[in-house]
């Protein structure tokens, strides 16, 4: 074919691993207050995949546990507003909505404080219970959005090993392999489709970022892509 259009729906990385959207929402919806890591980079994680060492790290500052408690507290008030958990970009778009009223995060925050304590997670006589509870007294939806996307993210990174990955989308790679100009559009959140097109060297794609006229800079002054609309190869 002379050209050809692809629109891959969210599910396309599913051979790869990663969980349909009908598969993230549990993790949200069950009791998280053991669940989550907190890392002093600022990332959270779920425990279920965590490496013997980030179950270590994870839980070296404090935060971790209360915040379980706030995301039960955050999903509950969400499904009882909304009649359920429709899909985990509405709860996402949730939090968002809500993030400038303060009234909304006291009231996640002190709902949080009162389960951490009616359940005897930890008890106040405890030396370390100030420690574990001060996040209780410092409601923040900055924090509260990093940590939904955080625990999105760590749903949608591929586990299985890069040699099953593409023996799974041989018969992708093959239909595409030959096509001479090739548009895709994808749903996807991951970067399942950038891994497979990477497999095919001689074929390099554009997805629109490109270093060119960036304004961004990391710290080491190197420059970052920046999206400029670059779709110059013919993938």
């Amino acid at each position: 074919m002379d050209k050809l259009t692809i629109l891959l729906g969210s599910g396309f990385s599913y051979k790869a691993g990663l969980p349909l959207a009908k598969d993230i929402e549990p993790y949200f919806q069950r009791n998280n207050t053991e669940n989550l890591l907190h890392f002093p980079s600022g990332e959270w994680k779920w425990n279920d995949y965590a490496s013997s060492a980030d179950l270590t790290n994870g839980k070296l500052s404090y935060d971790w546990l209360a915040y379980g408690c706030i995301l039960n507290v955050l999903v509950a008030e969400y499904v009882k507003d909304k009649g359920s958990f429709e899909n985990y970009e509405a709860f996402y778009q949730y939090i968002i909505d809500n993030s400038s009223n303060w009234n909304f995060l006291e009231d996640i925050y002190k709902k949080a404080k009162d389960m951490f304590d009616g359940k005897d997670i930890l008890a106040s006589t405890d030396p370390n219970y100030q420690d574990y509870t001060q996040a209780f007294q410092q409601p923040s939806s900055k924090e509260l959005t990093n940590l939904v996307n955080h625990l999105i993210d760590d749903l949608l990174y591929c586990r299985k090993p890069q040699e099953e990955v593409l023996s799974s989308y041989t018969p992708f790679l093959h239909y595409i392999k030959d096509v001479k100009e090739l548009y895709i559009i994808t749903l996807n959140h991951d970067i399942v489709l950038e891994f497979l097109l990477k497999s095919i060297p001689e074929r390099p794609y554009s997805d629109g970022f490109s270093y060119q006229n960036t304004s961004l800079f990391s710290t080491n002054d190197k420059p970052i892509r920046t999206y400029s609309g670059d779709f110059e190869t013919t993938i």
